[in-house]
């Protein structure tokens, strides 16, 4: 699968930094993968991909968010 990282990562709001600190990476390997320097492993798919539905499912709200 052809993944645009750096659209993807644009798309959920993060910085190349906060998109490393999720996936357990360093800032310069989401450079790298933006850049194309470096190749996208199918961890890293995986996990951008749980990232990207874990954003997309709907917020369920907590008592304490009614209450409010």
């Amino acid at each position: 699968m052809l993944m645009d990282i750096r659209e993807t990562r644009r798309s959920l709001g993060l910085s190349q930094a906060e998109l490393a600190e999720r996936l357990g990476l360093h800032q310069a390997t989401i450079s790298r993968f933006e850049s194309g320097k470096l190749p996208i492993d199918e961890r890293t798919t995986l996990a951008i991909d749980a990232l990207v539905l874990r954003s997309s499912k709907p917020r369920r709200r907590t008592a304490e968010a009614r209450a409010v």
